[in-house]
């Protein structure tokens, strides 16, 4: 959403940022916290959901890095049955709002806030209002 707004908006800055971000996430919290599930389980599911995520922030990012969109797009899709031969055939992603786990924007927002390395936080941080709603 936020890449989108910032394409209409023709700020470039907007979308490398929000890309960036999304890299950051998929990459510190997705990834990381998966590790167990990719190693040593093979987890299908953890893989494909990488693969969805990976294929669907090269479509974003394809109109400010078309050359790189186009290398990881011909290494993460091209050959599959069904997909465009180009990232630029693909088309602008959609959410999937089937994809989406009950709507609870501050969970994750609460979670982001505990150290990577496993350490006690520095600080309590109480959670936001809009969270009572989301504990049961």
């Amino acid at each position: 959403a936020e890449a989108t707004e910032a394409y209409e908006g023709y700020l470039t800055v907007g979308a490398t940022r929000a890309f960036d971000a999304y890299v950051d996430d998929l990459s510190n919290w997705y990834i990381r916290r998966s590790r167990r599930r990719f190693w040593e389980e093979g987890d299908e599911a953890a893989f494909r959901t990488l693969w969805l995520g990976l294929v669907q922030a090269v479509r974003v990012v394809a109109p400010i890095m078309p050359f790189l969109a186009e290398h990881l797009w011909q290494r993460l899709v091209a050959g599959a049955e069904g997909a465009p031969d180009s990232v630029f055939l693909a088309g602008w992603p959609e959410p999937r709002t089937e994809l989406s786990v009950a709507p609870c924007p501050a969970r994750p927002i609460r979670i982001r806030f505990m150290p990577s390395d496993g350490t006690k936080p520095s600080k309590v941080i109480p959670p936001p209002a809009t969270l009572a709603a989301c504990q049961r």
